[in-house]
């Protein structure tokens, strides 16, 4: 690069110096004195450049007596700033005015999905070589923070950091208990979860109820008739509780047994007296606690004891033992000069006993011969007496009138045939009533239990 041409007269010759032109550099500025002109020997240039702009080579040039300029041309370069990097899980797009990450570059960020910048969004390069504000960076979206659910586990994977885009939780519940929503959740980029709030809610036993009769108290933990639920039962006065007096509900939702129930207290069964009846109206079960029993006695026999008997809550009767006892009729003895012979079925001289009366050689009963002891309490007929047999004659000879003499041989000997037959018709039936099969005695034998005791 040469000066401009210069024409110098010494005497007798010329000097012929040419003239090299200078310009400021792109984006500088040159100022330049001139001694002898423009750009002519002497001249000396001065090169600066703009704001952002640093010179590179020498700052100023001299035009030498040769005509070239002293030094190498300078430039202005954009000052450079640091080399930026797109963030992680980012991007960086930039644009360079002057060079890649020079004065005026200026850099945009963005994060991918789920992730939200922190810090400003873009930076420029400075006039000084540095950028407007610290690199950003991205952070995962965060969602709000999960806690596990009442009698329940929460665990959690995390990529990105806790509770934040990416991150998934599984729930369980403990046992006992079953889960209520989903199993798992994700953390989205809209820093929510997915799906709804999850809960753990106890196992449900079957309702119980109170048994008939019966009573039932229970306690819940996590809710009625649930896991962990105890129910007691009791019963009411006069029942007795079949099976566990208490239940719990486990943790697979049933009863640790089956439901009780409540059974009236039993009495000991009753039997009808012996010549009686009983009636019983049962409540709850044959002879058992509020059965009543109402005794009675066959024809004959009077009861003894309370009439009704009632079983109650200790599982016992009221009152005594019943029973029946045969009707009583006046105790007979034997006539004078005569022998009683009795049978007695249900006791001496008591309903259904039979009696017989007989008299000694040379008398005569006067009455029935056999009297039977009535359901009343009375015997059948009047006790008979013994009387002579000329006695007897006497007596039938009274009731002849003295007109009736005449025929009182007639009379006398018919009665006399009447009576043989008499005595021999009750001799006939007393060997009938005596026979080895009778309950009267042996033949020939008038025995009385009674009349014998107080010989």
């Amino acid at each position: 690069m040469f000066c401009s041409v210069l024409v110098l007269s010494f005497q007798q010759f010329s000097l012929v110096v040419p003239r090299l032109l200078l310009k400021a550099p792109t984006q500088g500025e040159l100022n330049c004195s001139h001694l002898h002109g423009d750009f002519t020997f002497g001249s000396t240039c001065a090169f600066s450049c703009q704001e952002g702009f640093v010179l590179m080579g020498q700052e100023s040039r001299v035009c030498t007596a040769t005509g070239t300029w002293t030094g190498d041309t300078p430039h202005c370069e954009a000052k450079a700033c640091p080399m930026l990097s797109a963030p992680e899980k980012g991007e960086l797009n930039c644009s360079h005015l002057h060079g890649d990450f020079t004065f005026g570059s200026t850099c945009a960020f963005s994060c991918q999905t789920g992730f939200a910048l922190v810090g400003s969004d873009s930076l420029g390069c400075t006039a000084m070589g540095t950028w407007t504000g610290d690199s950003p960076h991205c952070e995962a979206v965060a969602c709000p923070v999960l806690r596990a659910p009442a009698q329940g586990e929460l665990n959690c994977s995390h990529l990105n950091g806790d509770f934040t885009f990416g991150s998934t939780c599984a729930f369980s519940c403990q046992e006992g208990f079953v889960l209520t929503g989903q199993e798992s959740r994700e953390c989205t980029a809209t820093g929510t979860w997915t799906g709804d709030a999850t809960r753990c809610e106890a196992k449900t036993c079957p309702v119980l109820r109170a048994p008939a009769q019966g009573e039932m108290n229970c306690s819940h933990l996590h809710g009625d008739f649930t896991f962990g639920s105890t129910c007691a039962f009791s019963c009411q006065k006069g029942f007795a509780l079949v099976e566990l007096q208490s239940l719990e509900c486990t943790a697979m939702g049933t009863w640790t047994g089956d439901t009780p129930h409540c059974e009236a207290i039993t009495c000991p069964v009753l039997r009808a007296p012996a010549q009686g009846e009983l009636n019983c109206s049962h409540l709850h079960g044959d002879f058992t606690f509020g059965s009543t029993c109402a005794f009675s006695c066959q024809k004959g026999f009077v009861l003894m004891g309370p009439q009704s008997r009632e079983c109650t809550a200790t599982g016992t009767w009221t009152g005594d033992p019943t029973h029946c006892r045969a009707i009583s009729c006046p105790e007979l003895s034997p006539p004078s000069r005569g022998q009683l012979s009795c049978s007695h079925v249900h006791g001496n001289f008591t309903y259904n006993s039979t009696c017989a009366f007989s008299c000694q050689e040379g008398f005569v009963r006067m009455g029935a011969e056999l009297l039977h002891c009535q359901a009343t309490g009375n015997w059948s007929r009047a006790a008979p007496v013994c009387a002579e047999d000329g006695a007897f004659l006497k007596q039938v000879l009274a009731y002849s009138s003295g007109s009736a003499l005449a025929l009182a041989g007639v009379v006398l000997s018919g009665g006399l045939i009447a009576l043989l037959a008499k005595r021999l018709s009750d001799r006939e039936e007393k060997r009938k009533l005596l026979k080895p099969t009778s309950d009267l005695g042996a033949p020939g034998t008038f025995t009385n239990t009674a009349y014998d005791a107080n010989l």
